[in-house]
């Protein structure tokens, strides 16, 4: 028995890698086309069987991420619901298609036994059939072949087998000479030698079950048994015929218990279909069923089972089950609609479906009502970390749930409490660092530093020893809460006294007693001076800057325990704010005492300088009284030189004199309004006067009033120009250039000179300082301090100076001064 589809190919999954890693998954089998995506699902199903389906899924996954698109909680929750369904929708589909299989395999099987069944009933009521006209043939009645005997004859026998519609009985000529249906009087009666059933019982002498043809009286189909009739010589006289109506055989195969919608299909041997249960009638060419592939292997013995084939008769999908009779050959075949067959599993599906959207929608309502339940807490906890983040430390998550989001909740407070300790520590540390960076009075530091180590450490008592390094010894330099006893005992304390202190400075580690009841007895003193004062905890960090120890800084408190890390971490930055601020009043103090004396030598070495020179410059002049009539030519360049000399002395010793003098008292400004420009071309035309073999070039953009002391000004002015003059060679140009820029007058002195080396640059305007490297173009040896006073005036005048220079190419050197407006000036 063979059991086919009509087309498709058996279930089967196949795995495709596209480009860029992407996986797709493609899984064959009947009964639905289901395919997916990530983002999308859908589900259809064709209207017949043998339209196979598919599963497709597609997976976006790249080699290292699965792409998943950005999804708020809530849409994680419903998503997550969604998919744990799809594997339910995916199992209710593939039962569906297992549901399908089984209820097809169980409908042919019972197809294939009842069209065996009614195989067994075609086949015997064709051998009744046979029976009956063999009876007939040998009855003596027939044998006259009399119409007027047999007519009346047959026409009785006909009642006694209803099964049967027609008796009749044909002479050797093929004329009808007795029939069941009489002939009207007078009728011409029918010749049946044409017929290929008469034919064949004349050629073989044997009886014969004919194929299905068209009654000529009625025009129904019809099928007969044809049996010989023999006289006693044993000659062939004629034949009986016993035939029946398709469509009578087929209301009586009726009564076979078929189910709803089956039908029974009855084949000849030579294809032609002798009815179609359901059908009341079949036009002539459609009666031909030898090309029909389940009548042709059921022809050929080969019973057949075929789902999905589109009947030809009816043009609708059907599932049918075909056989032949086991005598005769006929083909016997039952079929049923698919859609009714399967209408079963149908109902169930849909009922299965209906219950899936149920769940399906109460799962949605579950998981949206969970999302609310969880988002509540969750957006609580958003609004507190968003309010934490704008700086309001007191916010608290206060959360009831009894599960991980309340732990979440206990975590954020902990968090928000230990991220306000630590601001607080900070803004702590900043106010320390801010105040201590104002300060550079050691004494003043000294006194913050206790002052905000009792603040910001919460010690009870607190002490500060200044390291005198090369003596080994710690002194007291401030403290708060010390009884005078205690301070009297520690004002001066050695490295290898026995207070923790000296430990900590010998050791340069942090000494800790966490209760003083349980001190080292080495420490002796340390505990009398606690238990005096009423201390049970201290702890002594030692104070480094820049490698190099500084002092101890000595914390106590009225309570016995150990400092936390925290704490520790706290006093550690504490300490290296005070380090640093203790070193930098020790390194101002000593540089304020350096800077006093030099300006003291400067100013001894600038008088002592100063009465030499007048006396030098007194005697030339007296000279050349005492010479009426003059010097010869040698010594008269010899006394002009010592004269331009002690000139220039003299310069340098007003400028020394001035440094010191700028620096200790200002000068009160005399200020009047100008413009800047005019008072560069006076400057310009002066120096240009006398310095012919370079040529200066003034460029005013417009306008530049200021408010200023013009005399100083103009020092500054003559300065950058004989600095520019200094260093251009001889046939060169010097710019000055005065413009207006951002609310400045600006003035831009540009030379042609060799330019200034880039490391040399930000030293120019420091004292006793020259630009020119020894050895290099322009440099004299003779150290001037012009740049240095002209940077000080500008900045008392609230300007500024600076310099651009490329070496090879130059340097300009820009002073500027506020604009006094233009009212000013046209006063």
């Amino acid at each position: 028995m063979d059991r086919t589809q009509a087309s498709g190919a058996p279930t089967q999954t196949r795995k495709h890698t596209s480009r860029g890693g992407n996986i797709m998954i493609t899984v064959q089998c009947g009964g639905t086309f289901w395919s997916g995506r990530t983002e999308l699902w859908r589900t259809s199903c064709r209207g017949h069987y043998n339209c196979k389906s598919r599963v497709v899924v597609y997976l976006l996954w790249n080699e290292r991420t699965l792409s998943v698109p950005r999804l708020s909680l809530r849409g994680k929750l419903i998503a997550s619901f969604t998919l744990i369904l799809i594997p339910v929708l995916v199992l209710l589909m593939l039962f569906y298609r297992e549901a399908n299989e089984q209820r097809i395999d169980t409908v042919l099987d019972s197809q294939m036994r009842t069209a065996q069944a009614i195989a067994g009933l075609v086949d015997a009521h064709f051998d009744e059939g046979m029976v009956l006209a063999t009876a007939l043939a040998n009855d003596p009645v027939v044998h006259s072949l009399d119409s007027s005997q047999l007519d009346p004859y047959l026409e009785r026998l006909a009642s006694n087998y209803p099964q049967y519609d027609v008796l009749g009985v044909v002479n050797v000529a093929g004329d009808t000479v007795g029939t069941s249906m009489p002939y009207p009087a007078g009728a011409e009666r029918l010749n049946s030698r044409d017929r290929p059933f008469f034919k064949q019982v004349m050629s073989t002498g044997k009886p014969v079950m004919s194929s299905v043809f068209i009654n000529r009286r009625t025009f129904r189909p019809t099928m007969t048994a044809v049996v010989p009739v023999r006289d006693e010589s044993g000659s062939m006289i004629g034949v009986v015929t016993v035939g029946t109506y398709m469509d009578t055989l087929a209301d009586r195969l009726q009564g076979v218990a078929l189910g709803p919608e089956q039908r029974i299909l009855l084949v000849d041997t030579t294809g032609t279909a002798a009815f179609y249960t359901g059908l009341p009638a079949l036009a002539e060419e459609e009666r031909n069923l030898s090309d029909f592939e389940p009548v042709k292997a059921a022809l050929d013995d080969r019973p057949t089972e075929v789902r999905g084939f589109v009947s030809p008769l009816v043009g609708d999908a059907r599932i049918g089950a075909f056989t032949a009779t086991p005598k005769y050959g006929w083909v016997v075949g039952v079929d049923i609609r698919e859609s009714v067959a399967l209408a079963p599993v149908s109902t169930a599906l849909r009922n299965q479906l209906l219950g899936f959207g149920a769940i399906a929608i109460l799962s949605l309502g579950l998981a949206v009502v969970l999302s609310s339940v969880l988002i509540k807490p969750v957006r609580r906890l958003i609004k507190h970390a968003l309010a934490l983040g704008n700086g309001d430390l007191s916010q608290r998550a206060d959360i009831k749930t009894g599960d991980e989001m309340e732990k979440l909740g206990h975590t954020f407070n902990q968090m928000a409490e230990r991220l306000g300790r630590t601001l607080e520590e900070r803004q702590s540390l900043g106010r320390v660092a801010r105040v201590l960076v104002r300060e550079l009075a050691l004494e003043r530091v000294a006194d913050i530093v206790v002052d905000e180590g009792q603040r910001v450490l919460g010690a009870s008592k607190v002490g500060l020893f200044l390291a005198e390094v090369d003596r080994e010894e710690l002194r007291l330099i401030a403290n708060r809460g010390f009884s005078a006893q205690s301070v009297a005992e520690i004002s001066i304390v050695h490295y290898a006294d026995p207070l923790l202190s000296a430990v900590a400075a010998r050791t340069g580690q942090p000494q800790e007693i966490p209760d003083i009841a349980d001190v080292d007895p080495e420490l002796a003193d340390a505990r009398q001076i606690a238990e005096r004062e009423a201390q049970r905890s201290v702890l002594s960090q030692p104070l480094f800057a820049k490698g190099r120890l500084v002092g101890v800084l000595t914390l106590a408190l009225s309570t016995a325990r150990r400092f936390s890390e925290e704490e520790r971490e706290l006093i550690r930055a504490f300490s290296d704010l005070c380090a640093a601020a203790i070193e930098n009043a020790r390194l101002y103090e000593e540089l304020r005492q350096t800077l006093h004396l030099r300006e003291e030598f400067i100013s001894a070495a600038a008088h002592e300088l100063k009465t030499p020179v007048t006396t030098i410059k007194g005697y030339v002049q007296a000279m050349n009284k005492w010479a009426p009539g003059g010097h010869d030519a040698r010594e008269a360049v010899a006394l002009d030189v010592i004269n331009r000399q002690c000139d220039r002395v003299n310069v340098r010793v007003q400028e020394m004199l001035e440094s010191v003098r700028l620096r200790r008292f200002p000068p009160e400004q005399r200020r009047v309004r100008f413009d800047l420009g005019d008072l560069a071309s006076e400057v310009v035309q002066r120096i240009q006067a006398t310095t012919p073999l370079v040529r200066v070039v003034l460029e005013r953009e417009t306008l530049a009033p200021v408010d200023a002391d013009r005399e100083r000004i103009e020092d500054v002015l003559a300065s950058f120009l004989e600095n520019a003059i200094r260093f251009s060679p001889e046939g060169e140009e010097v710019g000055v250039r005065v413009f207006v820029r951002d609310g400045k007058a600006v003035v831009a002195v540009r030379n042609c000179g060799m330019g200034i080396p880039k490391e040399r640059q930000p030293h120019v305007f420091e004292p006793f300082y020259d630009a020119v490297p020894a050895g290099g173009p322009g440099y004299r040896g003779v150290v001037a301090l012009s740049l240095y006073l002209s940077k000080i005036t500008i900045e008392l005048h609230r300007g500024r100076v600076w310099l651009e220079s490329e070496e090879g190419k130059g340097s300009t050197f820009y002073f500027d001064l506020p604009l006094a407006g233009e009212t000013s000036l046209r006063r």
